[in-house]
């Protein structure tokens, strides 16, 4: 891997944060992606947090212990299976698991990070270059599950502007753009809820909050605008600054704003902007980064009991290193 890569100021900060917590991170697809390799080998170079691998082979073994001057890096191979495989059956023998089954699972990578995960061995998981979000998350869903019994499990993307009169000095969060289809108001009030908390570990003290419609401040009637609406009215206070029902440009752009919402909290200046649902989201966070050439990070996922991050399968080790940084302040 190459020295030069590059990261943005707010990259930087994130990765000074994640230096200062200290926490270790699993990766289990370190044996299986040379991308999750070099990234855990870049983070843990530097000391920025403790990075562990699963080795299922000797030959992965052998070949990154020899010669390792990273005191930070771990190799597991099978020490730990039967204690995980004890405590994984514990958790689900009331859904029909065996000990046969449970140590069966272990032999899936994602299985046995989440069990560490949830033994405490570790602080957080990241995963998804190669796993699909599906295979990703299912382990945490079953074993790691919300943080409250009704927790809601949903994702926010960052995206980093050159334009630093977006967002807060070019720095945008959106949410939710990868996981629920179509969350209700009262969903929507958790993720409001998350993300705001969210911005906070990332060093966003003025959570401004924006939610999104194709109307602003009631111009248009409609389900989206009603919904949205609804979620307002279900704050009866707030240490943060949240309005709506907001367009885009209405939320993002106070020369807009001075037009369209001009008795609104909001004057062009949110640096968070909650979506009616994921096909809305996930379509503008798209166009913004492909169209706007606005770099995207995520989507970081937020309601687990502890953390797990899903990688885009297209991640490079630069994005795989940030997300690892973001796991880290989540702990």
């Amino acid at each position: 891997m190459k020295n030069t890569i590059k990261f943005s100021s707010f990259e930087k900060n994130i990765l000074h944060l994640a230096l200062e917590r200290q926490k270790t991170i699993v990766l289990p697809e370190g044996e299986l992606d040379e991308r999750v390799l070099q990234a855990g080998l870049y983070l843990a170079k530097r000391k920025i947090c403790h990075i562990v691998f699963l080795a299922k082979t000797k030959e992965f073994l052998e070949k990154y212990k020899k010669g390792n001057h990273y005191s930070t890096i771990e190799y597991l191979i099978d020490e730990k299976k039967d204690t995980l495989a004890k405590l994984l059956y514990e958790k689900r023998k009331e859904k029909g698991m065996t000990i046969a089954t449970a140590t069966s699972l272990l032999e899936d990578p994602v299985y046995y990070a989440t069990m560490l995960l949830e033994h405490g061995d570790v602080d957080g998981m990241v995963c998804g270059a190669i796993m699909s979000t599906a295979d990703t998350l299912r382990p945490g869903l079953q074993i790691i599950k919300g943080k409250t019994p009704n927790a809601l499990i949903s994702s926010f993307m960052v995206l980093v502007s050159k334009d630093k009169s977006l967002g807060e000095n070019g720095i945008l969060l959106l949410a939710d753009c990868a996981i629920n289809q179509n969350p209700t108001a009262h969903d929507l009030h958790q993720i409001v809820e998350d993300t705001v908390t969210s911005a906070k570990n990332l060093g966003i003290q003025d959570p401004k909050v924006a939610l999104l419609s194709y109307s602003t401040l009631g111009s248009a009637k409609g389900d989206i605008p009603f919904k949205m609406q609804s979620v307002k009215e279900s704050f009866d206070r707030t240490n943060f600054v949240l309005d709506g029902e907001y367009q885009f440009d209405s939320a993002t752009r106070p020369e807009v704003a001075r037009i369209k919402a001009k008795t609104g909290k909001i004057q062009g200046d949110a640096n968070i902007l909650i979506f009616p649902n994921l096909e809305s989201g996930n379509i503008t966070y798209k166009a913004m980064c492909r169209a706007g050439r606005i770099q995207a990070i995520g989507p970081i996922t937020q309601g687990f009991r502890l953390p797990i991050n899903d990688l885009s399968r297209g991640a490079t080790i630069s994005e795989i290193v940030v997300t690892v940084a973001l796991t880290c302040l989540q702990a």
